[in-house]
């Protein structure tokens, strides 16, 4: 069965409850699309896996934990990052999973990163210090990083011999889907309410959980003839 389907319904029905803000559903349709997702992949998936796929499965799973705790009544929002952290760190692991290479475009992909980063940190810290929420600045200070990293490790996959271009392309763009995703719930959590926010967050990360997905595939050559087969 082609899990990939029922997930794209699940992503739409969750949109939807976000923005007309039926929260019931949003506990049911949040978790139940990237569990499809993750699904999905996994049967994709030869049965001797590579390196790569369990590394990005290992980020599904915990991006899966950070939705559950991002969803939930309550403050969970310190375990949801830490969730999220970790499977940013398992996507900078598989990107790199044939080793780390410096070269100067990735270089020069670092330098726009940063240059992009770091007006949106200065900001979120601003407002993490003005709210009073100090407690939180270290862990926030160390996610920007490593999402940072993520997406520089995904970028970098453009100039590496490893990664097709389709895959690399797939990646890069599913990871800075990620950034923008993560950088407009920090923007309405932090600094300021942005209109239809949450809704912005939750349809950019989903594109970004497929894409990064899609492109993993087609540099395992597990979607040769298109990615809904």
């Amino acid at each position: 069965m082609n899990l990939l389907i029922p997930s794209f319904v699940s992503a739409i029905i969750n949109s939807l409850a976000v923005f007309f803000e039926i929260r019931w559903l949003e506990y049911i349709f949040k978790p139940l699309t990237l569990i499809l997702l993750i699904l999905w992949f996994y049967i994709k998936l030869p049965q001797e896996k590579p390196v790569l796929a369990w590394l990005i499965l290992a980020g599904l799973v915990f991006s899966l934990l950070g939705d559950i705790f991002l969803v939930l009544p309550g403050n969970w929002f310190l375990a949801g990052l830490i969730a999220f952290l970790i499977a940013h760190i398992a996507y900078v692991f598989g990107f790199n999973v044939g080793g780390v290479q410096v070269q100067l475009q990735s270089l020069l992909i670092a330098l726009i990163i940063l240059a992009v980063a770091t007006p949106l940190y200065v900001q979120m810290r601003n407002g993490l210090r003005a709210s009073g929420s100090d407690g939180l600045l270290l862990p926030v200070t160390i996610y920007v990083i490593i999402i940072s990293i993520m997406v520089w490790s995904a970028g970098g996959s453009f100039f590496r011999e490893d990664w097709q271009r389709q895959a690399a392309l797939l990646i890069t763009i599913g990871a800075g889907f990620f950034f923008l995703s993560d950088a407009i719930l920090a923007w309405n959590r932090f600094v300021e309410s942005i209109p239809h926010g949450s809704l912005f967050v939750i349809v950019t990360y989903h594109i970004a959980q497929y894409l990064i997905t899609f492109g993993v595939l087609v540099r395992l050559e597990l979607l040769p003839h298109g990615m809904f087969g």
